[in-house]
């Protein structure tokens, strides 16, 4: 019996990506460990940790554009309300010196 594997299109949000090529997708092109970092222990902003979504099948790991955009999403809410708030610190301080 053999099994149909039905191939998705490069396009598709859900499509399994291996960190190799995720990371070459990438702007910047990180290599492959700092997906495996972020998946595995993620970045601390403002005292959250944020991990990327990953898929693990048998040994490999992949992602999927779908979680690569929500990892990017929540790490720029993350920067942006600690940029906002250092930028009120910094208005603090300057209006009592």
């Amino acid at each position: 019996m053999t099994k149909t594997i039905t191939a998705r299109r490069l396009d598709d949000p859900d499509a399994l990506i291996p960190l190799s090529r995720a990371a070459r997708e990438l702007p910047g092109r990180p290599h492959p460990a700092t997906l495996h970092r972020w998946a595995t222990k993620g970045l601390i902003v403002n005292g959250v940790r944020h991990r990327l979504e990953v898929e693990l099948i048998g040994r490999r790991i992949f992602v999927t554009r779908g979680s690569m955009r929500a990892f990017s999403a929540a790490l720029g809410r993350a920067y942006g309300a600690a940029w906002d708030s250092k930028v009120a610190l910094d208005s603090v301080r300057a209006t009592t010196s």
